[in-house]
């Protein structure tokens, strides 16, 4: 099973068993490569059940469950998803339930989701709920959505707040979003309006987003234009983005250019161009990095390629860098070589770096600093629940945190899946030296590596 860009999204699951019930789908199983049940993303199994008489076809809810088949949060943090539909199976309404079947909030922060339909049972509007149906915002910052629809495609969308007043300050600073498409119904053209339907540029310093495809409808190229319609660099510093495909639509070039059609550096890597390769199971074996298509370069730092190394479950293992030669490089903050370890579960549970085969603690040019060893905990569904950190001696160390401080260890707190603040330790103490809100303020991502905000 691949995603659009070519990813196998079973992994680290050999396979999923799919049982039928009268020839309707009942349950999906992750197994692994021993034909045992499997947790993947914190879960096993996902069970479904389906409307009666003539709308028998119509899944009116799934649930999910861990490998001794009890009912179990997702890591998103739900058990069960609930449907409401039209005579004719569309959808009304969706809720969200915990394995406690109480409401909970899915991903975008709100309990329910409600549809308005046109008379052809496309989705006109969505709105969104708390479990005492009062009205919510997702964390755009948007309660209600109406769209324009033609062929099922969304030629327009309106974002509006719980007073349906028109949104001011959503993540992008759009109120009005206009989509075009082509004939396969590709979109091709995403433009951003205001509260007064006036052109902007959106938070990402641009007013139109362009798409063009090839032949076989693969993404091909993206570039950005302002109010005037001329070229415009996005946050990235970049203009347009130039993409080649393999037959399966896995990106293996990726090139960058600015303005004025020349090539330019991205602010990431700080190279021109990269390139992918990917072995006979779509795992991405190598990243490299060059000047043009025929001469390479090293990024910021100083290594030219990322190699790759999965196991047979297809978990990353091994993360080792190299020069235009192809000999082990150091990069500048001290390791050649990244190692990681995996519970029985699949979930990662320890990265360490190296200088070849040496223990090395990463040094000071990265964000974050001063560890050999990060060692992570989950929860039962998948979702981190703290990481902590060790110098090559393994000994615990409080690591520095640009714009954030020092810690040692990093507790994961929720408000249901929604991750709602960190607690920062130094070492030796079980008092939280800060108390980080994820809502507001910049926190650790969940590998521990580098700080993060949630737009």
């Amino acid at each position: 099973m691949y995603n659009q860009a070519g990813r196998n999204t079973l992994l680290p699951a050999s396979y999923q068993l799919l049982v039928f019930k009268n020839n309707i789908l009942f349950e999906r199983v992750n197994m692994d490569s021993k034909n045992e049940r499997l947790i993947k993303n914190g879960l096993c199994a996902t069970k479904y059940e389906y409307l009666s008489d003539d709308l028998s076809k119509f899944i009116k809810s799934w649930s999910y469950y861990d490998d001794n088949n009890q009912a179990i949060n997702s890591n998103r943090g739900y058990h069960r998803i609930e449907v409401e539909r039209d005579k004719k199976g569309n959808m009304l309404q969706t809720k969200y339930f915990d394995k406690n079947k109480l409401p909970i909030s899915n991903y975008r922060g709100v309990h329910c989701e409600k549809n308005t339909l046109n008379d052809k049972g496309k989705v006109i509007a969505k709105e969104f709920f708390s479990s005492d149906n009062t009205k919510a915002t997702d964390f755009y910052g948007v309660h209600k959505y109406e769209y324009q629809v033609s062929k099922s495609l969304i030629l327009k969308e309106n974002r509006f707040d719980s007073e349906y007043k028109a949104v001011r300050n959503s993540s992008d600073a759009a109120h009005v979003i206009r989509h075009q498409y082509d004939d396969n119904g590709n979109r091709i053209l995403s433009s951003f309006f205001n509260t007064e339907d006036v052109k902007i540029n959106n938070s990402s310093g641009y007013h139109i987003l362009q798409n063009s495809y090839s032949s076989n409808n693969m993404l091909e190229t993206t570039i950005y234009l302002d109010l005037n319609n001329k070229p415009v660099k996005d946050n990235r510093g970049i203009h347009k983005y130039f993409y080649v495909r393999d037959q399966y639509n896995r990106i293996t070039i990726t090139a960058y250019f600015g303005t004025g059609g020349e090539p330019v550096k991205d602010n990431a890597n700080q190279v021109y161009m990269e390139k992918n390769k990917y072995d006979e199971k779509a795992n991405l074996i190598s990243v490299s990095f060059w000047q043009t298509d025929s001469e390479k370069m090293n990024r910021w730092s100083n290594i030219h390629e990322y190699r790759y190394e999965y196991n047979n479950e297809g978990l990353l293992i091994t993360e080792s860098s190299y020069d235009k030669n192809g000999n082990l490089k150091k990069e500048t903050f001290g390791r050649s070589r990244t190692e990681n370890k995996y519970s029985e579960n699949g979930e990662r549970i320890e990265m360490s770096n190296f200088d070849g085969n040496k223990p090395v603690n990463i040094a000071s040019r990265l964000c974050i600093a001063g560890y050999h060893r990060i060692v992570y905990e989950n929860y039962k569904n998948g979702s981190r629940k703290e990481i902590s950190y060790f110098n090559k001696d393994n000994i615990p160390v409080n690591v520095s945190i640009c714009e954030i401080g020092n810690a040692h260890r990093i507790e994961f707190i929720y408000n249901g899946h929604i991750l709602k603040e960190q607690r920062l330790y130094k070492k030796s103490s079980s008092v939280p030296s800060k108390v980080i809100n994820c809502q507001v303020d910049k926190y650790v991502n969940s590998y521990g590596n580098s700080p993060t905000k949630k737009f």
